[in-house]
């Protein structure tokens, strides 16, 4: 199953706007279409490619998000936790 290249990572944040206002100014990322998952989260852009998924982590994470993705970190440190990683491949059986 060979991967083609990263398809995007999912940061967890106990404060979306400054995350994302750290990688507007120093990454260079921009903000651009999310789709509505029915929890906040903020997609991320290189050129026409979202990167980059930040949405809240630990006691702000809402029951709606801890549905969709299933369980994460309770308590975020630091600028956040990654809650996955996603490749694309193909050939998978």
């Amino acid at each position: 199953m060979p991967l083609h290249y990263l398809e995007h990572y999912l940061l967890q944040t106990s404060d979306i706007a400054k995350s994302v206002d750290w990688y507007e100014r120093v990454l260079q990322l921009r903000r651009g279409p999310t789709p509505d998952f029915g929890f906040p989260v903020q997609w991320m852009y290189i050129g026409d490619k979202d990167v980059l998924h930040i949405t809240h982590g630990g006691a702000k994470a809402s029951d709606n998000r801890k549905a969709y993705l299933g369980q994460q970190s309770q308590t975020p440190s630091g600028t956040g936790v990654i809650d996955h990683v996603a490749f694309r491949c193909s050939g998978l059986a």
